[in-house]
């Protein structure tokens, strides 16, 4: 069944000047499905060894050129070791490179 537009009632338009000034949001990728290829250039991604608690600050631009396309962000914690105390596996928090604060 077709409406026409009379019959519908009166329609509700959208300040197109105010829309129009604002940047668009950059998109936020979940963490859950999040992947290398969805790293934002720029950023970079924190990690911390889980034994001695050390912070690296890796780019995100490094781990996208090293690693595949297709890898889950959040296997990558076991994959890191941490060449002083020799501890493997670390915790990966990702969340600003792949635009949760903006």
């Amino acid at each position: 069944m077709f409406f026409d537009r009379a019959e519908r009632g009166p329609q509700y338009g959208v300040n197109k000047t105010r829309t129009q000034a604002m940047p668009e949001s950059p998109r936020m990728v979940p963490l859950y499905i999040a992947r290398i290829v969805d790293l934002r250039v720029g950023q970079s991604v924190s990690i911390r060894c889980r034994a001695c608690g050390h912070v690296a600050e890796l780019a995100a631009i490094h781990l996208r050129e090293r690693l595949p396309r297709d890898a889950f962000v959040k296997h990558l914690g076991p994959q890191f070791r941490y060449q002083l105390c020799g501890h493997k596996g670390a915790e990966v928090d990702a969340r600003r490179a792949l635009g949760h604060y903006g």
